[in-house]
């Protein structure tokens, strides 16, 4: 274990709460989220991965590693099992090597990094360059993030607590205009349009041209597997899904599972 690091052995007198949190099995591997963090924002830690749990996702913090495993070995097997990793950004977090060395890994795999602003003036250097997400306080992030999250299960009521009176008058607008059947073979303009929005947001229904056939409705799937997290990708815009779309933008969609770990 390096010198510097800001890990410490696991707590014998850890809470029942903290042991909940275990790490995926084998077949939900590339499903989770890694956590890097300095044990002095521990306790935010917990909490944070407890309320992603509550929402479907599978969060994985040094706090799962189980007596007798390789410190370094084991965090780093768990940081190339993930598919995003949040780092948390504190004053104390600024001091670590570890979440330097952590980030520099998960940037040379291509995985989705997700800063948190826990402390004001903490912005870590190694990822200065990217956008974050104020949590000073002890906030839980924001809904717009969490989306990214593989797993996190949106509900009708974070989304409406999400957006403000303006944005749900133009979803409830659209969905308005819309309305109808979403069989497959379905035409007209609602299908154009559903196509148009699908088509901003980075998907390919297929050409703009107001028939609901296979591909759009496998881009509607796509759209609720990655942005909604829905349990159940049906391909069918309903108002949930189409609240979502209406207010997403190019770059709002978590990373595609791997096909060797889709279910």
């Amino acid at each position: 274990m390096p010198k510097n690091s800001k890990r410490s052995a696991p707590d014998s007198s850890a809470k029942a709460s903290d042991q909940s949190l275990h790490p995926p099995t084998s077949g939900e591997s590339g499903r989770q989220v890694f956590v890097s963090y300095s044990r002095d924002d521990r306790s935010y830690v917990t909490k944070l991965a407890e309320w992603l749990e509550s929402h479907g996702a599978k969060v994985w913090f040094d706090n799962d590693i189980d007596y007798g495993a390789k410190w370094e070995t084991e965090i780093l097997n768990q940081l190339d099992s993930s598919t995003v990793v949040l780092v948390i950004m504190s004053q104390a977090a600024q001091r670590s090597t570890w979440i330097s060395r952590e980030v520099e890994r998960a940037k040379q795999q291509g995985r989705l990094i997700l800063p948190l602003l826990l402390e004001q003036n903490a912005i870590i250097d190694c990822v200065a360059d990217l956008q974050f997400e104020n949590v000073v306080g002890g906030k839980m992030p924001g809904l717009r993030l969490c989306q990214k999250l593989p797993g996190f299960l949106v509900s009708e009521r974070d989304i409406v607590n999400a957006l403000t009176a303006e944005q749900r008058a133009i979803a409830e607008r659209i969905f308005s205009a819309v309305r109808g059947g979403w069989r497959q073979g379905a035409e007209g303009p609602a299908v154009a349009a559903l196509q148009t929005e699908l088509t901003r947001v980075g998907l390919d229904p297929g050409p703009i041209d107001g028939v609901f056939g296979k591909k759009t409705r496998d881009a509607v799937r796509e759209f609720q597997a990655r942005r909604c997290h829905v349990a159940m990708v049906d391909g069918i815009p309903g108002p949930l899904t189409w609240m979502i779309l209406a207010n997403s933008d190019l770059g709002d969609l978590a990373p595609p599972t791997p096909p060797e770990q889709a279910q």
